[in-house]
């Protein structure tokens, strides 16, 4: 058997693929945070990477055809390697490259210059889990499944560039307590049932190990994030140009020939992420089949509550905008507390203009099987919730521009009086926008 993670050796060293990386917590190494990141993980060595506002441990874990097999001396991580060539210039790139010309193939990919993912796996695994969020991709292969390829490089690419001290896989650091114990307990033992005994006992405690392994929560929340993270925000172009279709359509449906009302619009409610629009319609006289043919590019849906007939005075019309999401808005994420001081500067000024802004908290974001809800990495994101209500007609187009880039408008509603004449004579909107903030 062999270490199969091993992806190149040559003059300039050893490349091991498929590290575990944990952040450094706090930003600085030290013994007691290796250990704490370490915590639960059977790893023989380490790396350490560095970077201007972040660093991360990678953690060789030997797998089960592994036991026994020892990394060669001077051997270093691929995925540091690749960290210390782009991560200052691309903090956010990712690397692909084809292992032989078997279906195997090695992704990396850094966050704030450290590396996240780190694996080794097919093609199709692969791309899944690099995501739909868009990244700088060094790569040998030209179907990038929607992604543009920054540079064209191969294996050797990489290994031309000779492992740094910081690249290096050390020995990690073995707390001798442990051992001494169990020495003086064989010592002390007698006959071949307390050595089966000890067998046993490791034999449980790797067992344990591997389950505490599988239940980490921390590469479940960061693959949820990477897949996530491109479609955090809304068009806002596409909102603004929503808004002006919204005030054109018509008040009123009137009865063709007398001339007399039919219909009066109500309310339009539009949301983002479900991407549809349903406007709220009262009967004054009309007939379904004249508000369709009224609004031939809507649908009437009729809908039921509690088991109950659907009303023949309301009717509600649905319809799909053009509200996308804005796969290239990545802003700098703030901490909560800075966000609320420069975003409540500006919804300070909306309440003075008379608008009403109401904050929600935030929580983790993205929600994950197997990750609870108070769990918390350096490198996670929170999400909250504003909604703005009684927003001036002339002021709408400002405040959605003036809303911080870390906001993305998720909700429009118009409510109409019911003695309005056009959408263009309504004063007050209401929207609702997720916020996104760095972990606490």
């Amino acid at each position: 058997m062999s270490i199969d993670r091993i992806i190149a050796q040559s003059g300039t060293g050893t490349l091991v693929a498929g590290l575990t990386w944990r952040p450094v917590t706090g930003g600085k190494h030290s013994r007691k945070r290796l250990d704490e990141a370490r915590a639960q993980l059977d790893a023989t060595h380490y790396v350490v990477q560095s970077g201007a506002h972040a660093a991360a441990y990678g953690f060789f874990v030997p797998r089960p055809s592994e036991e026994g097999q020892r990394l060669p001396k001077g051997a270093a991580s691929a995925a540091a390697v690749f960290a210390s060539i782009v991560g200052t210039d691309h903090p956010n790139a990712a690397l692909l490259l084809r292992l032989g010309d078997a279906d195997r193939f090695y992704l990396v990919t850094l966050d704030d210059g450290m590396p996240t993912l780190d694996m080794v796996n097919d093609l199709h695994s692969v791309l899944e889990a690099l995501g739909e969020e868009k990244r700088p991709i060094w790569s040998d292969q030209e179907e990038l499944d929607g992604h543009a390829l920054q540079e064209a490089v191969d294996l050797h690419w990489l290994t031309g560039h000779p492992p740094g001290k910081s690249a290096r896989l050390l020995a990690a650091p073995v707390n001798i307590l442990p051992a001494l114990v169990i020495t003086a307990v064989v010592v002390l033992a007698v006959g071949g049932w307390q050595a089966w005994s000890q067998h046993k006992k490791a034999q449980e405690r790797k067992r344990a190990e591997q389950e505490a392994r599988e239940a980490d929560p921390l590469p479940k929340y960061l693959a949820a994030l990477v897949a996530s993270r491109s479609r955090m925000y809304s068009d806002r172009g596409d909102l603004q140009r929503l808004v002006g279709q919204l005030l054109a359509m018509p008040a009123k449906v009137v009865r063709k020939g007398s001339g007399s009302p039919a219909w009066q619009l109500m309310m339009v409610q539009c949301y983002a992420a479900e991407r549809y629009c349903k406007a709220t319609w009262q009967r004054q006289g009309g007939s379904f089949e004249e508000l369709k043919a009224a609004l031939p590019n809507m649908s009437l849906v009729l809908e039921t509550k509690n088991g109950s007939a659907p009303s023949l005075d309301i009717a509600e019309m649905r319809f799909t905008p053009t509200w996308s999401r804005n796969l290239t808005s990545t802003p700098q994420l703030p901490q909560f507390d800075q966000a609320f001081v420069s975003g409540g500067s500006l919804f300070q000024l909306w309440k003075n203009a008379g608008m009403s802004v109401d904050v929600k908290g935030p929580d983790l974001w993205p929600k994950a099987a197997g990750v609870p809800s108070s769990f918390n990495t350096p490198h996670g994101v929170w999400r909250g919730e504003v909604t703005v209500s009684s927003v001036p007609g002339p002021f709408l187009a400002e405040v959605i521009k003036a809303a911080p880039a870390w906001m993305s408008w998720e909700y429009l509603k118009v409510e109409l009086p019911s003695n309005s004449l056009a959408p263009a004579s309504l004063v007050k909107f209401t929207m609702t926008a997720n916020y996104y903030v760095a972990s606490k």
